[in-house]
């Protein structure tokens, strides 16, 4: 759960999404005696919960300096930056937070030649959240959280050359929307969540076909 909604892959239920891990701001574990409110709890339920943004500034970095590798020539290497930033739109009333992560990872495999013997992963997640008080009784929440992966020569080893792997192309949006509201001591929470993921693979071989 991401603040609230379910955020497991919508094919298989796993734990996929990603988001900048220094946005957590709490975190739970229910490994028993689930309520019905968690449709899908299987064995536990993970909760997290992020930062909305509040009326001071904020910034912060986790890892900004690439990583160079200098195997067989000079080259990107695994790189995991990490940013935040978060702050008011109205003080004291409307605020907003952006957590935004990336990773690159630069394999090589030195059995095979010179110029198909690399393969690299670019990723990234952004989770940008919205909260705006109608009055102290009255919140509403927004979220948007966005992955994105691009991973070229997938399977390259030794015994697989370039031309047996595959490219990967990955994306997933997740945008929801919570209202919260106090009657005397009641709290009434409506929430709505939207959930979309595609992927595209594509092998590196270039298919031949033959004409009689």
């Amino acid at each position: 759960m991401l603040d609230g909604f379910e955020i497991g892959d919508p094919v298989n239920n796993t734990l996929s999404a990603r988001f900048n891990v220094d946005a957590t701001r709490a975190a739970e574990v229910q490994t028993g005696r689930i309520g019905a409110g968690y449709a899908h709890s299987g064995a536990n339920v993970l909760s997290l919960e992020t930062p909305d943004g509040d009326d001071k500034w904020r910034f912060g970095t986790t890892n900004p300096v690439p990583g160079i590798n200098i195997q067989n020539g000079v080259r990107l290497g695994n790189w995991y930056p990490r940013f935040t930033f978060s702050g008011p739109i109205e003080r004291g009333r409307f605020w907003f937070s952006d957590a935004i992560s990336l990773q690159h990872t630069f394999t090589l495999v030195r059995e095979l030649p010179a110029d198909a013997n690399t393969s690299t992963e670019w990723a990234g997640d952004n989770l940008f959240r919205l909260q705006y008080n109608f009055s102290p009784k009255h919140i509403l929440h927004a979220s948007f959280l966005y992955n994105r992966t691009q991973d070229v020569s997938i399977g390259l080893d030794p015994l697989n050359p370039e031309s047996t792997t595959l490219d990967l192309h990955q994306r997933r949006a997740l945008v929801s929307l919570r209202d919260q509201i106090w009657l005397y001591d009641t709290l009434i929470e409506l929430g709505v969540a939207a959930d979309g993921e595609g992927q595209d693979f594509s092998p590196q071989a270039q298919r031949l076909i033959f004409c009689w």
